[in-house]
């Protein structure tokens, strides 16, 4: 008869740590998820902030030259390199 009460408590045992193994995996999974949503929408918001900044403003010019201003910087190359 011990047996037997051995034999449930091994099964009930079992079937806890299962479950909080299954817990375990989807709470990684969904945690992947999460950063991986995130790293899309960053990717996305850079990917916007290239386009609608850098691209149309790239290169020697007048849009060039008061992006840059505004940003405080003065990248343009000084005389004898190339200007």
């Amino acid at each position: 008869m011990k047996w037997v009460i051995n034999g449930f408590a091994l099964i009930g045992f079992l079937t806890v740590l299962g479950f909080g193994v299954l817990a375990m995996i989807a709470v990684a999974h969904h945690r992947a998820d999460r950063a991986r949503t995130r790293r899309s929408r960053d990717a996305q918001i850079a990917q916007y902030h290239r386009e609608n900044n850098l691209v149309a403003l790239a290169g020697d010019g007048p849009a060039w030259d008061r992006y840059m201003e505004r940003q405080g910087l003065d990248l343009r190359a000084p005389r004898g390199w190339g200007r």
